[in-house]
């Protein structure tokens, strides 16, 4: 309610606050005040939360999973604010379950508007995150676009993970075209390159 809303507000920053804030923001989300569940979702500051290329994640408290409720409620309405949203988080809120969902949303509706938005990330683990999560849902639809897309992606494993969903759709498509792009990928660990060529080709 607005008179909740004012009392926190009110209050002097502190991790109760934060708390309280967090726990308020799906709910408000859930009644379709978005701008105040922005608002309140304010994680206190922590460790940052490591997730693997595999997007698994080894701590990130309760915020990941809030932060993923208030996604969906906004992709209701239109999946690109959420997205960018999600992706404006700070580091200690795990948000790759979420960004894997929203993105593919977002990318069923316009697939421009995602890939316009991806390349104007600036370099960076986010960049590179997002990136993946773009390139696997085009390579649904395109795998051979989506092939030329892993390479924008910086970090080797992450680049790794794309490239394993990529080919596996790619192979499907055009097995010939799938060995020639796996047997030249670069940027990626040469050990794990070599490992899989040896068992997939």
């Amino acid at each position: 309610s607005a008179v909740a809303l004012e009392w926190w507000r009110a209050l002097p920053a502190s991790p109760l606050r934060d708390a309280l804030g967090v726990e308020a923001s799906t709910y408000a989300a859930e009644a379709g005040r978005m701008d105040e569940a922005i608002e309140l979702f304010r994680p206190a500051e922590g460790p940052a939360a490591e997730e693997t290329a595999d997007g698994s994640v080894t701590f990130g408290g309760d915020y990941d999973q809030k932060a993923g409720m208030i996604a969906q409620f906004m992709a209701k309405k239109d999946p690109g604010p959420a997205v960018q949203w999600l992706a404006s988080l700070p580091p200690n809120v795990a948000t790759t379950g979420a960004l894997y969902s929203v993105v593919g949303q977002w990318f069923d509706r316009d697939a421009t508007a995602v890939a316009t938005w991806v390349e104007s990330l600036p370099q960076g683990p986010q960049h590179d995150r997002v990136l993946r999560l773009f390139v696997e849902s085009a390579s649904r639809v395109d795998p051979s676009a989506a092939a030329a897309w892993v390479k924008g992606i910086g970090d080797p494993r992450i680049r790794q993970a794309a490239a394993i969903s990529t080919f596996s759709q790619l192979n499907r498509a055009d097995p010939a075209a799938a060995r020639t792009w796996i047997q030249n990928l670069d940027g990626v660990d040469p050990e794990w390159h070599a490992r899989f060529l040896r068992l997939n080709l």
